[in-house]
Parts: structure tokens; sequence; C-alpha cells
């Protein structure tokens, strides 16, 4: 895997990010990943996002990770989940502008914070063939543009989870939507690499669809 550092020309300024690329020339699946809430210390550098991209390379994914607004070296001010949808439209537009990437296959996945964003933003996506949303708020998952949305999605909670209770998520009724759990917190603490695989097995048979 080969990670170069890129700039996205967000709404609020420069968002820093980070492109996670393969050795091949042919036309690949890609993956835009969105990290946690900032309050937890969560950015496209924490130990989830990192294993997650690690995994995705792994099974033949590029990926995009990027800090929202505020966070680390991007740009602008944070504003507690307004408008940081903005930065995920910003950021899907950038990688489908990326060299070697199949615009057919292209996924979005969020933990926490960042599933929030997604959904807030899911109506202006385009064409994203499916979704993940790790260990989402539920008051997000419950928004009507989520129980809208066809496309299919994966929900994965963390049994200890305080902050998204998974019999909170898993009441939540989304149709396309597969609902799994795993041992862990909110932020899937000592859990990242079973994340990174139940997540990555997803979308490999997503992407054969």
């Amino acid at each position: 895997m080969h990670e170069t550092a890129i700039n996205i020309k967000g709404q609020a300024g420069n968002l820093e990010a980070i492109w996670s690329d393969i050795s091949s020339t042919e036309k690949k699946p890609s993956v835009l990943l969105c990290h946690g809430h900032p309050a937890f210390n969560q950015d496209m550098q924490s130990p989830l996002c990192t294993a997650i991209a690690v995994e995705l390379a792994v099974r033949g994914f590029v990926s995009l990770r990027f800090n929202f607004r505020g966070v680390g070296d991007s740009e602008g001010e944070r504003s507690n989940g307004e408008s940081e949808f903005q930065d995920v439209l910003s950021a899907v537009k950038v990688l489908r502008s990326l060299p070697n990437i199949d615009k057919r296959r292209l996924f979005v996945v969020g933990h926490s914070f960042g599933a929030a964003a997604i959904i807030k933003s899911i109506n202006h996506l385009g064409k994203v063939k499916a979704l993940a949303f790790l260990a989402p708020p539920v008051n997000a998952l419950s928004d009507s543009s989520a129980k809208s949305d066809r496309r299919t999605k994966l929900v994965l909670g963390g049994l200890e989870d305080k902050v998204s209770p998974f019999d909170d998520l898993r009441s939540v009724n989304l149709v396309n939507t597969t609902v799994m759990s795993i041992a862990g917190d909110h932020l899937f603490h000592s859990n990242e690499q079973e994340v990174a695989s139940i997540l990555s097995g997803f979308l490999t048979e997503e992407d054969k669809r």
C-alpha cells in the first residue's frame, strides 16, 4: 500500500487527506472513510481508520480518508455536525477524480460522527454502490433520509457501546440493511482489526454484485 498526502478543497477551506493506493493500473474499487467524533480524539489517523485502510488495501480497494474541518491541519472551524456534510461531498468529488478509480464501484464508510455526516449528505452523494455506518448516532440513523435510501447498507455496533447502544441501533428499520454487532465500545478499542475485517468482507461482497 502506498500512501499520499493530498488536500481537498472544501467549502470551509482545505481539508487534509490521505490517499491509500495499491500497485495496479487496473480500475479499482474505492472507499471514502469518514472518521469519528473529534471530541473523542478521532481523526483520519485513528487506529480504526488506519486498520480499515490497511485491510481494504489487502482486499484490492483504494481508500481516501480525511480530517473534517477544524480537525488536525484541516482548515475551517468545527460546526458540531451542522455543516460537516459539505466535507463529505467535497471528499467524494475528489475521490471520483483520482486515477484508476472505477466510478461505478465507489463506497462510503463512516464511524460515529462521520456516519452522521454521511447520512446528512446522503441525498447528494450521487452514484455510490453501498454505505457502511460504524457505531452511528441513533438519531442520525433514524433520519428520514436514511430510511428512504435504498442502497445496500451495513450497520455495525459494539455491544458495550454506551453512546450508540446496539439495541437502539437494531431497532431502527432501514431498507436493504445488514445490522451486526461485535464486542466493543463506541470507539471499538482493541477491536479495530475485527471491524476492519467485517467491513472489508461486506464491501468485497457488495463489489461483486
